[in-house]
This record gives C-alpha cells, structure tokens and sequence, in this order.
C-alpha cells in the first residue's frame, strides 16, 4: 500500500487502530476512481456514532444511503487468505441440524442475519483488486455449503467451491458458534483493479457526512420504513374484505 508511514512509536492497540484506519482511507480512495463513492460519517465525540464501527461493524455507506451499509475488510498475509468470516449460528449444537438452529432467532450469528452490513468491500492480499461482495451472496454460499454438508456440520467442513465450514468459539461470549469462511473472489459482484481507475477524485468530492445530515437522512429513512409498512397494512385490509365480500 503506497503512502505508507511510521506507527512504531505507538502501542500495539493505536498501531492496529491506524493501520486499518489508513487501509480504508486507502480503499475508499481507490473506489472512488472507479466511480464508487463510501459516505462516512463525522462522529465527533459522539458514542452512538463510534457504536456503527464498534459495535455494528460499518464502515461507511454505498452512495451516502444509509439503506446500504458497508464494511470495508483488509485481507493480511497468513490463514485464511482472501476469505471472508462469516458467522452462521451463534450458540451452536453440532448435535443438531444447522437449519433447525437457524429457526430461532437467538441462534442466528451476527453476519446471518444480515441486520447491519449489506455490502462488504474487500482487498485481497496482494493489494491489487477490491472486490465488493453484496452480504446476501454471502449468505448464498454458507447455506450451499451447509446443504452439501448433509445439513449438520460436527467438525471442520470444505465445499467444493472452497467454502469451510467450522464449528468454533466465539471470544467475546465463550459461546460455540459455527462460522463459514467464503473465498471473496467466488462471490464478488464485481471488481476493481488497483492503480487503474480513471476518475480523479480529489477535486470537488466529499464523502463525510456530519452528525447533522446523517440524523436527517436516518429520519427519512425510518419515514420511509413507517409509509410502507402502513402502505402494507392498509392493502391487507383492503385483501380481507375483499375476501368478506365474496364470501
């Protein structure tokens, strides 16, 4: 990665910080010569704000739509290669069909369901390509894995399009969990060489959003959500007495 600088003087954790946080200044940069705009967001000091990288694992937002949440991954040199974690069952029996487990709502692990990222942007090893992988191609890949698997999965499991499926621990809770790591190449929606975008975004472009646009567009967003859902609810009335009707 170009423009690389001297963190040495910094402890372990900073170093980890600044690291990724020049990765994905880089990444964004590099999406933006092809055409690919990633909004972030101007936190300040506000902790709800830092929750979306800490707790939520966003990155950023695909053309500033706060419907299209990001995560940006830095793949480095050793296991695992291009892959991308994905975490299927969280609190897992490998005693137990994993659809059956997916059934209740508490079993299903983070990336599963699909409640935070919806597009993941990620550099290969080599920093030569980014590949943006929509969450639910992700979701495809897991669940076919699982199928060929015979649908329980008791120990470490490999598809035939590379996908392992491995039942682990989870460090945060202590709790089993099953994870899938996917090869990002096989189920990229597309990708973007490194070097080779022809659009110059430094001029004109600003892709920061303060506190204050991100309230608004995310008071848009739930008015958005709340018409559709009464949109939905006035066209099931309509359906049953349609139904009353006839009858």
């Amino acid at each position: 990665m170009e423009g690389g600088q001297d963190f040495s003087h910094l402890s372990k954790e900073d170093r980890l910080k600044q690291g990724k946080d020049q990765g994905e200044k880089f990444i964004k940069n590099e999406l933006l010569k092809h055409g690919v705009r990633i909004f972030t967001v101007d936190a300040g000091n506000s902790s709800s704000m830092q929750k979306l990288d800490m707790i939520d694992k966003i990155d950023g937002y695909l053309d500033g739509k706060l419907s299209e949440p990001v995560q940006i991954k830095l793949r480095k040199t050793g296991r695992g290669g291009d892959d991308i974690a994905y975490e299927i069952v969280l609190g897992y029996d490998p005693r137990v069909p994993v659809m059956q487990q997916l059934q209740n709502p508490r079993n299903q692990g983070r990336d599963f369901k699909g409640t935070s990222v919806k597009h993941y942007f990620v550099m290969n090893q080599s920093e030569t390509e980014i590949y943006h992988i929509p969450a639910d191609m992700l979701k495809n890949a897991a669940m076919q894995a699982i199928q060929e698997a015979g649908g329980t999965v008791r120990s470490a499991f490999r598809s035939g399009t590379g996908v392992e499926l491995r039942p682990t621990t989870d460090n945060h809770s202590g709790l089993p969990k099953l994870m899938a790591f996917i090869p990002a190449q096989s189920v990229a929606k597309d990708h973007y060489t490194i070097g080779q975008g022809s659009i110059q975004p430094t001029v004109g472009v600003n892709t920061v959003m303060s506190k204050k646009d991100y309230n608004i567009a995310a008071a848009a967003e739930r008015l958005k959500a709340q018409q559709a859902k009464q949109k939905a609810e006035q066209e099931a009335r309509k359906a049953r007495m349609n139904q009353t009707d006839v009858a």
